[in-house]
């Protein structure tokens, strides 16, 4: 047998045993070794469908997923249709909260990229669970979005950022920050979702980006001294250690919930007999202690102080202003009037406001929110109508203009215990399947379900297939996800 014989022969036995062995042609991602990243690209409202991924038109390289059918580990999704497999990403930061992402998808990261005026990446550690943000340079979309793959291939994933936590104040900070106190115990954690997953908030002079101040304009950061300072003037803070620890508990579950970083909210107690709750932007939100006492449970002080947060993220002070008879004066005195007198001139306004209250629209809104805050917290949403009927029901015992400051310059009590009633009966089905959620150990997605209740009340189908469609996956026994209770309306 010549030697030009046996070459051909021994090349293609070679290219047998590496097929064999698990090995593939150059360009094609092997069946058995793991994707390093997928891709999905989303809306501006980063948001998923199909046909946004058929815009993905880049070419196949090593180790990168860009169809969406081959994300899933084919086993886990086999009862699937491709329908379901579709809901399943329809919203994937909902997806990423559940704690079955690693073995429900391929590739060890995702990159979801959304173009939002300027091309923009989330890289997800699917195992961690840690993020990090990618900026694509100006380019057109197609350029932009091959270099937000460049970038999250040669690196190594999200990067983490070590913080120092201080647990007395529930907060962490960047390790060597200056105005952290030496006489302070603290702990080192090597990344920050680490600290957020703790319900550990940033500390808003380390992580500028989360200090909710820098969203307001210079009238209302005014207006919010002013109000704090005439607030403070007319009560007495409270020394009450109880008493303070009660709202503050319950007013910081209110924000790791729903995600508020400490971007200067605090709660304050108001020695006073009165049953009243003020804000002012970005916070303080203050409570009487006659208020206090009037309040049975945490869910209830939960409504009254989830109420008064809705007013400050809903910017209601500014709001008021730019109805009132007011505007357009403050701001137009502000860059040269003495300090005394646009103090005096604030307080006239703010006088008015705390003596008429909020418009009726504003106050509906804030009972609104007050259920959706509460709600994502996991209180009990319907105890705000019980706290309401009783502040009505003593309003009505007292007589027109001595009930609870608090309730006097509000909307008929009749009226927003009817709008709360029924958000809490459109909230009840998604309460039972979060709460299947919970009982199964998937807290983090149950949180994410939570937070999502105004999608939920715009179109509940869209929830309800997805639940259906994650329910159906064929994973271990111990780690499945449970089946809903009942069909979503």
């Amino acid at each position: 047998m010549s030697a030009g014989f046996l070459r051909p022969v021994s090349w293609f036995g070679l290219l047998l045993l590496f097929l064999y062995l698990g090995g593939s042609a150059p360009g094609q991602i092997s069946a058995e070794k793991t994707p390093v990243l997928g891709v999905l690209l989303l809306d501006r409202d980063w948001n998923w469908t199909p046909r946004t991924q058929e815009d993905l038109s880049l070419p196949a390289q090593p180790g990168l997923i860009l169809d969406w059918q081959d994300l899933f580990k084919p086993g886990v999704t086999r009862n699937l249709t491709i329908e379901q497999k579709a809901r399943l990403l329809t919203n994937p930061r909902r997806l990423l909260a559940s704690r079955h992402r690693a073995a429900l998808l391929r590739p060890d990261r995702l990159l979801l990229i959304s173009s939002d005026g300027e091309t923009t990446g989330l890289q997800v550690d699917l195992a961690s669970g840690a993020r990090q943000t990618l900026q694509a340079p100006k380019a057109n979309p197609t350029k932009a979005r091959e270099a937000l793959i460049r970038l999250a291939l040669e690196g190594e994933g999200p990067e983490p950022v070590p913080v120092v936590a201080n647990s007395e104040s529930r907060m962490y900070h960047l390790p060597g920050a200056r105005h952290l106190s030496p006489r302070i115990e603290t702990r080192n954690l090597p990344d920050r979702s680490l600290a957020e997953q703790e319900g550990l908030r940033p500390c808003p002079i380390c992580f500028p980006e989360t200090n909710r101040l820098v969203g307001q304009d210079e009238l209302e950061r005014r207006l919010a001294q002013s109000a704090a300072g005439m607030i403070e003037d007319r009560y007495r803070v409270s020394h009450d250690q109880e008493e303070r620890q009660r709202v503050s508990s319950v007013g910081e579950r209110l924000m790791e919930s729903n995600r508020f970083a400490d971007q200067g909210y605090r709660f304050v107690v108001l020695d006073s007999d009165e049953l009243n709750a003020f804000s002012v932007p970005t916070g303080p939100i203050y409570v009487t202690s006659g208020l206090l006492r009037a309040l049975e449970t945490p869910d209830e002080l939960a409504a009254i102080l989830a109420h008064e947060l809705a007013h400050a993220e809903n910017h209601h002070m500014r709001r008021q202003y730019d109805r009132s008879q007011w505007s357009g004066m403050l701001g137009s005195v502000l860059g040269y009037a003495t300090r005394s007198f646009w103090g005096r001139a604030a307080g006239n306004f703010l006088a008015d406001t705390f003596m008429k209250g909020y418009s009726r629209d504003f106050e509906l809104e804030a009972d609104r929110g007050a259920v959706l805050m509460t709600f994502a917290a996991g209180y009990r949403p319907e105890d705000f109508a019980l706290t309401l009927t009783k502040l009505g029901e003593l309003a009505r015992q007292l007589g027109q203009g001595n009930g609870p400051d608090w309730f006097a310059s509000h909307p008929s009590w009749e009226g927003r215990v009817r709008q709360v009633q029924e958000m809490v009966e459109k909230l009840t089905p998604l309460e039972d399947q979060v709460k299947t959620l919970e009982a199964h150990g998937d807290e983090e997605l149950a949180g994410f379900l939570r937070r999502q209740a105004p999608s939920y009340l715009e179109d509940p189908r869209e929830l309800h297939g997805f639940l259906e469609a994650y329910a159906n996956l064929d994973l271990q026994p111990e780690s499945s996800p449970p089946l809903p209770a009942e069909p979503l309306p």
